[in-house]
């Protein structure tokens, strides 16, 4: 988890994330909760696909 490997707050690391979901850098992908993970938002890539 990014607070940890920063050494940052939870809440500093949630919107630091959010902040580059908001400017297209990064993509929520399927699923959530807990299990919320994230992927690089590569112009023309499909959603899902990391390749």
């Amino acid at each position: 988890m990014q607070p940890k490997l920063t050494e940052v707050s939870t809440d500093t690391a949630l919107r630091d994330i959010t902040e580059r979901v908001r400017l297209g850098v990064l993509r929520r992908d399927e699923g959530g909760g807990r299990s919320t993970s994230y992927s690089l938002a590569v112009p023309g890539a499909a959603p899902g696909n990391n390749s």
